[in-house]
């Protein structure tokens, strides 16, 4: 049996389109998986990138509201800050741990509670020594930035990670 030109020409073909065929459906499963995978890794990069924006914002609010406590504890110690400034302060703190709470992890959620205490605590706590005398006055700031700067800590490696 002999195969004219013709046939070989068309059994050559076949041949290639046997190949051929599968090869580019592989292809195309390739390509389609990796198109799906690098989807799903650019929202993981986003909602991470989301979530530690939330965070940043919560913490930053939080440490803020601590800032302003500290500020109300100096004006009530020198007798410029009624018990208004002080429920204000606390108000605003508290709302800016509930922030806490949800921007999480619950890691922050404790380091939050243990610095309003601190402010709560100063803010609170009995007053007419006007003037403070100077090493009260400092048991009083460390009594709150003690904590804040812990919760500083702990925020900074929480941004670090945002998987926590």
């Amino acid at each position: 049996m002999s195969m004219s030109d013709g046939t070989a020409a068309i059994v050559a073909a076949g041949i290639g389109a046997a190949v051929s065929i599968p090869g580019v459906i592989g292809a195309a499963v390739i390509a389609y998986r990796a198109g799906r995978r690098q989807v799903a890794d650019q929202g993981v990069v986003d909602h991470r990138h989301w979530r530690r924006q939330i965070r940043f914002e919560a913490y930053e609010k939080f440490l803020a509201a601590t800032d302003a406590g500290m500020q109300v504890l100096d004006d009530r110690v020198h007798g410029r800050a009624g018990n208004p400034a002080v429920l204000a302060a606390l108000e605003q703190l508290l709302s800016a741990q509930a922030r806490v709470r949800v921007a999480g992890p619950d890691a922050m959620w404790q380091q939050a509670q243990q610095a309003f205490h601190g402010v709560r605590l100063q803010l609170q706590g009995p007053r007419g020594l006007v003037p403070v005398p100077g090493q009260v006055w400092i048991g009083m700031v460390q009594s709150v930035t003690g904590p804040q700067d812990q919760f500083v800590v702990v925020a900074a490696k929480v941004l670090d990670d945002p998987d926590k």
